[in-house]
């Protein structure tokens, strides 16, 4: 019948929706990906290679909910971790002026990983983790008071927090900073995020392994 028919075409039309949608989600993660690490590859300069990718996650990644992020390398040992870089927005200054007195003079973050759920879990597990609280990854100098300012300063909702792998070895972390809150955050999101921090996790054995090679000419000479 002509209703039966309408009925299906309008089924098909939504499917089709469905796909176009999907397929267009698709394109912007690989283009993200493509331009970030292009973007990886454009310096050998540690703190300008990892300042240039952070400060491009609010353009790249921005469909994913993503406002901005934070690179955490480890000094010495893992729960003890320096700042790297930041992504410059018009809240960055609000944010590090608030942290400033929380954070040690040696810009050192410094959290026992037995006190702290989430990097309890990221060891166990090498997998990233979102968080609604702050407060849940540093819980040695941070309050809830600090989520809630966070969340006026900046209107951030929830973290995920990515681990940098080389060899099992976990050496920081990735902190995205998102605008919507951690239930919406899907599992292709976090993926994504995943491979980013893989970019970056590559990106930094290559500028160490520049660094020693480059020492070791000026040996020779």
């Amino acid at each position: 019948s002509q209703a039966g028919i309408a009925i299906y075409n309008a089924q098909l039309f939504g499917q089709v929706q469905q796909q176009v949608v999907a397929l267009e989600a698709k394109t912007k993660d690989i283009n993200a990906l493509y331009d970030l690490s292009v973007t990886a590859g454009s310096s050998l300069n540690r703190q300008v290679l990892l300042s240039a990718l952070i400060d491009r996650i609010p353009e790249k990644l921005g469909h994913l909910g993503v406002i901005g992020g934070a690179i955490l390398l480890n000094k010495g040992k893992f729960g003890e971790f320096s700042l790297e870089a930041l992504t410059k927005t018009r809240f960055s200054e609000k944010i590090i002026k608030y942290f400033k007195r929380k954070i040690a003079q040696n810009s050192v973050i410094g959290q026992d990983v037995s006190t702290s759920p989430v990097l309890k879990q990221i060891v166990q597990t090498k997998l990233s983790l979102t968080t609604a609280s702050l407060t849940e990854i540093f819980p040695d100098f941070l309050k809830k008071r600090d989520d809630k300012a966070l969340k006026v300063l900046a209107n951030i909702n929830s973290y995920t927090l990515v681990p940098l792998m080389t060899d099992q070895q976990i050496n920081g972390l990735v902190l995205f900073a998102f605008n919507i809150p951690k239930d919406q955050i899907s599992k292709r999101q976090n993926e994504l995020l995943q491979v980013f921090a893989n970019h970056i996790s590559t990106t930094l054995e290559n500028i160490d392994l520049f660094e020693k090679l480059s020492k070791q000419y000026e040996k020779v000479e």
